[in-house]
């Protein structure tokens, strides 16, 4: 295994293999790119509904982008919207080229206007993780090592490089690197209910939040509306596309819960999930409810769901299948540029666990696999720009992450019961007192994501998309502005792209004295 390479992707989804690709087809003989990844399985992987792009006939840019900005309840910066939106058919050309066989109709899912959701029946995701990972291992400057986790960056000024700890045999490896891109992916595993697969841990944003880097909008942990509500069905999600072709949200009476709204069941995720969650919370079980569509049209558009469901004896054909929220995608994360760079120079990030400003306060349904397609190769692109830097003076290690274990129950069901889909003062401040008291038991990257997402939930005092305070349940316009955390620095407010010429305001976490850090507030000693 070389010890420097010109590119290392931690992370192996779309986001983390668009960038590979994208270096390594364009760097000469003799330099590489390495793929690290702890898990096969990704939120990649496991996506069902598609991918949305600007590809049919009667469709526009300009749709899409209204249809995003809407979503994202006028938190979205506006640029990184366009820029996603206007490369969206280049990235379906991009992924036909590499061996996706998309299907030649167009889905819909709930917030667009238009078909443009391209898909392989409802296992998408599943037939792009494979023909990513096919190109990434056939091509001759790309090496692959799974089961290998970062546990620290190197930092001395710049990212310069990574430790690698292979799980298998717990060994560790300093790996050198003129360019690091994080591709980790989100966070849902902090949460009891989840649509995520164990990977999901958020170690990304603890290595960025370690080497100084900034996140934003961590509070905007979207919550999907329909996943399996079984006892023993942890993360089983039915696909948003099932609503695109006629399914219906109904009671134990047959009512449909939507029936007020214009858009019904294709509303946007953020005004579903909480339609749902608070008939649960009244008592009214939720069903999701496809018996009116064709069984044929079932079993060859929803292989998947026709599976699951078998699995716990369920026929979607016959009866109403329960569903419940769970949590799905952050749409925060280690804050970068629209070429990914992120504020540590060297250090990129991209997918999920990056926040360009793109979702907002909620991402529109299929913009993940675009996201991690367009800003993997976006990321690339200025990673080309910069001369390889050769050997250097060795430069210091910061933080460590160890997310190779899983979130402990305890900790899971803390985020699911306070810093789930209602949210509140006193719930939050339980929350981070509760977190501090698991510190000793609990992976510190975990405890420290979680405390991060936590602290943001409690800085903003107001209900917008994703994030939804009983105590502030109104939208107010003076919080159209993006909650920035840092190692280095009290957490601030700064407005959307579209208003960068307003100052950033110091926020003050309430309960806790103002002026100190949230490292030093937030979060014991140590972290």
């Amino acid at each position: 295994m070389a010890e420097r390479v010109r590119c290392l992707v931690i992370g192996g989804g779309v986001a983390g293999l668009s960038a590979a690709l994208a270096v390594a087809d364009a760097i000469p003989e003799g330099q590489r790119v390495l793929v690290a990844s702890k898990s096969p399985e990704t939120n990649t992987s496991k996506a069902q509904g598609g991918i949305a792009a600007v590809v049919g006939r009667d469709d526009t840019f300009e749709s899409h982008v209204h249809d995003t900005l809407e979503a994202g309840r006028a938190l979205c910066d506006r640029l990184a919207v366009d820029n996603l939106v206007r490369q969206g058919p280049e990235a379906i050309r991009e992924l036909l080229a590499r061996g996706v066989r998309f299907e030649a109709s167009l889905g819909r899912e709930g917030g667009h206007a238009q078909r443009r959701i391209s898909h392989v029946a409802d296992k998408t995701g599943a037939a792009i993780q494979e023909a990513l990972s096919h190109a990434v291992r056939a091509h001759p400057r790309i090496e692959v090592l799974e089961q290998h986790l970062a546990t620290q960056l190197t930092v001395e000024g710049r990212c310069t490089g990574a430790t690698l700890l292979d799980m298998r045999k717990k060994r560790e490896t300093k790996m050198h690197a003129d360019a690091v891109v994080l591709a980790t992916g989100g966070a849902g595993r902090l949460w009891q209910r989840t649509s995520n697969p164990e990977s999901a841990t958020g170690e990304g944003l603890w290595l960025a939040y370690q080497a100084g880097a900034e996140l934003a909008d961590l509070e905007f942990m979207q919550f999907h509306p329909t996943t399996l509500a079984l006892p023993q069905a942890r993360n089983e999600l039915l696909t948003e596309a099932l609503r695109g072709e006629g399914g219906h949200l109904i009671d134990a009476d047959g009512a449909r819960i939507l029936a007020d709204h214009p858009l019904r069941e294709l509303a946007p995720r953020d005004v579903v999930s909480q339609r749902i969650w608070r008939s649960v919370q009244l008592g009214v079980d939720v069903f999701l409810d496809v018996r009116h569509l064709s069984r044929e049209l079932l079993v060859t558009r929803f292989p998947t769901l026709m599976e699951t469901c078998a699995a716990y004896g369920l026929d979607p054909a016959e009866q109403p299948i329960p569903v419940i929220p769970a949590a799905h995608f952050l749409c925060g994360g280690i804050r970068t540029d629209l070429s990914g760079t992120s504020s540590v120079p060297g250090l990129y990030a991209v997918g999920e666990c990056a926040c360009t400003g793109v979702h907002g306060a909620n991402r529109l349904a299929s913009n993940s696999l675009l996201e991690g397609a367009v800003f993997g190769r976006t990321a690339a692109l200025r990673i080309l720009t910069e001369k390889p830097r050769g050997t250097q003076a060795p430069p210091q290690d910061v933080g460590r992450s160890a997310h190779h274990a899983t979130p402990s129950d305890s900790l899971a069901s803390l985020m699911w019961r306070l810093v789930g889909m209602q949210r509140d003062e006193q719930g939050l401040l339980e929350a981070i007192a509760g977190l501090a008291s698991l510190q000793p038991t609990v992976e510190q990257g975990m405890l420290g994501v979680a405390m991060l997402i936590t602290t943001s939930a409690l800085l903003r005092q107001e209900s917008r998309g994703c994030h939804q305070r009983s105590d502030f349940p109104a939208t107010r316009e003076e919080w159209q502005r993006r909650i920035v955390l840092s190692k280095n620095a009290p957490p601030r407010m700064e407005p959307v792209a579209e208003e960068k010429q307003e100052s950033a305001a110091v926020l003050r976490i309430p309960g806790i004295p103002a002026g100190r850090r949230v490292t030093r507030t937030a979060m014991r000693p140590g972290f």
